[in-house]
């Protein structure tokens, strides 16, 4: 089964842009989180780190020279298509972007982070996966609450997603969305399934002792089409993916139909939250090494071949 992620990219930029109000400042410090997150999912070595942290490096030069020009000309052209009125086919048309962009960054860092995997020993494999049972412990504490409760927690943190994006709302819009935020599926169930399975998948293959490049293989439908390892008559498997359909569906009608209630005002705000964030992906592209290669790829598989060959 596949969720594709052209169906999700809206609802995900949405989440990341809101949970980063400086974009200058958490980007400037990823070689470091991305370094850390490494070590906390795989307890590398020294020279897994010191070839981890030299590619990690010469990905975010690459993504900084080639990639934030590109998103701020997105914002640009949703701005042209969208700001008088905005419309399901304009959302439909950033999925279709956002998708394209997803796509680049994943193909990117796909066979730099197979090498990484790769170089695994045992003991580190148990610790991955170790960690990835915990990320499902953490995910499946949301099922301890009754639907309800979820769906009364998700309205919540809707409400202030969209207060972040449009101002201050009245009570009779935070009613309104509390309303169509709760009437949207509950996906927590078949989310947590695929990330069971994903992982799972994963982990077996690692175990296999497979080469760096059959993992990149692996890993390309697991991040770009999410697919799931059931099989294609599986029922449960169709029902989720009908549901995360409809569950876009309903969110982009959510969407237009808010910014149709909104005020000149809450629509002013939105777009001048856009036009911040176009101004600090211009600002961090302006600042990118003059040594950076748009040929990352091949230049980073050399370099993670060299360096974590060394380490096995």
């Amino acid at each position: 089964m596949k969720l594709h992620v052209a169906k999700i990219c809206v609802l995900a930029l949405c989440v990341i842009l809101t949970a980063c109000d400086s974009t200058q400042f958490f980007y400037n410090r990823a070689n470091w989180l991305l370094s850390y997150q490494a070590d906390r999912y795989f307890d590398l070595n020294k020279i897994q780190t010191a070839s981890v942290k030299q590619a990690i490096n010469h990905w975010l030069s690459w993504h900084r020279r080639t990639q934030l020009t590109c998103y701020a000309e997105l914002i640009g052209q949703f701005e042209t298509r969208a700001r008088t009125n905005l419309t399901s086919a304009d959302l439909t048309w950033l999925e279709a972007e956002l998708k394209g962009h997803y796509e680049t960054v994943i193909t990117s860092a796909a066979a730099p982070a197979a090498h990484v995997l790769s170089s695994l020993d045992t003991d580190q494999i148990n610790h991955l996966e170790k960690r990835l049972a915990k990320d499902h412990r953490k995910l499946a504490r949301q099922l301890r609450f009754s639907h309800e409760r979820r769906l009364h927690r998700r309205a919540k943190k809707t409400v202030a997603g969209v207060e972040k994006w449009f101002g201050n709302l009245s009570r009779a819009q935070v009613a309104w969305i509390k309303k169509r935020s709760k009437a949207l599926p509950d996906t927590y169930a078949p989310w947590l399934q695929y990330r069971k399975q994903r992982d799972s998948t994963l982990i077996e293959l690692l175990r296999e002792n497979v080469d760096a490049k059959t993992i990149a293989h692996a890993l390309k439908p697991m991040w770009i089409t999410m697919e799931l390892p059931s099989k294609s008559n599986d029922d449960t498997a169709n029902k989720t993916e009908i549901l995360m359909a409809e569950m876009v569906s309903q969110s982009k009608a959510l969407a237009v139909d808010f910014y149709g209630l909104a005020s000149t005002e809450q629509k002013s705000h939105f777009w001048h939250r856009l036009h911040d964030y176009r101004g600090d992906f211009l600002q961090l592209a302006s600042v990118a090494p003059s040594g950076a290669s748009c040929e990352m790829p091949t230049i980073l598989l050399n370099e993670a071949q060299t360096g974590l060959s060394a380490s096995r």
